[in-house]
């Protein structure tokens, strides 16, 4: 069994959240929210941290598989693709066989250009 499960289009990253979070996070690396030392490491503009992208994924869990009525046990992420502000983020997830009540999924957050940039796992389980 690899089902599908909807995918499902997340909020937009501002810039203005960028400094936000960086002022909370202690990650205040300016590559975020300074346009011109992203552009001299290379970037084309500021980029999203990359724990607002997990996040992104983790609200995906959380919105196909709401407490109290489930956990997530398990959940690991792998940055491919840099995110940038604006840029339309969907989620989405295939279920892989697992144990009765725990489902097993691969995850998948693609920009608006098809590219994947970021996959991951989480396990599921029912809470009895």
């Amino acid at each position: 069994m690899n089902d599908p499960l909807a995918p499902m289009k997340m909020p937009v990253f501002e810039k203005g959240q960028l400094r936000e979070y960086a002022a909370i996070s202690a990650d205040d690396n300016l590559i975020h929210y300074d346009e011109a030392t992203a552009q001299q490491f290379g970037f084309s503009g500021v980029i999203v941290h990359g724990m607002l992208s997990m996040a992104a994924m983790g609200n995906y869990l959380e919105a196909r598989f709401p407490r109290p009525q489930y956990k997530i046990a398990n959940f690991s992420v792998r940055f491919r693709k840099i995110v940038y502000p604006g840029d339309a983020l969907e989620c989405s997830a295939t279920e892989k066989p697992s144990e009765p009540g725990t489902y097993a999924l691969a995850l998948s957050l693609k920009n608006d250009r098809g590219e994947v940039v970021c996959d991951g796992s989480a396990l599921v389980q029912s809470v009895v």
